[in-house]
């Protein structure tokens, strides 16, 4: 039988949500938050591999397995945006927001849309690369 086994890595963006993972475009499962490893068994010797969650995906992943023996193969998938640039976006956010305040400058008012426009095009245009799937 032939494995799949995908890492999940922990991130503040994507809590509480599931990834659903396809192969071949079937759905075979779900990644649930807090789990870091999960296996998955498909039949298949070839395929594509894609995780997606909500409106957004990964790339897909060709996969090719040996025949005649077990094989294991194992893929790491996170969010494109790393949870460093997400506390930065949510602290610079709140720091315009009190600068502006305290000095009534318009640059400090127009600096959180700036900031949130990073997010704003990976879920939207950028939806399709989302997800990072990559072999381990």
């Amino acid at each position: 039988m032939n494995k799949l086994k995908i890492f999940r890595k922990k991130e503040l963006n994507n809590k509480n949500r599931s990834f659903k993972v396809f192969f071949n475009d079937q759905y075979i499962g779900k990644l649930e938050d807090g789990v870091e490893y999960k296996d998955f068994e498909v039949d298949s010797f070839h395929g594509k591999l894609k995780i997606s969650v909500d409106w957004c995906s990964s790339n897909t992943q060709k996969v090719e397995f040996k025949k005649g023996q077990d094989n294991v193969k194992v893929f790491e998938t996170s969010s494109s945006i790393p949870n460093y640039a997400f506390l930065i976006i949510i602290f610079g956010c709140i720091l315009s927001t009190v600068l502006y305040f305290i000095f009534k400058q318009s640059i400090f008012a127009i600096t959180p849309l700036v900031l949130i426009l990073y997010p704003l095009w990976m879920i939207t245009f950028g939806r399709k690369r989302y997800l990072r799937l990559t072999l381990r």
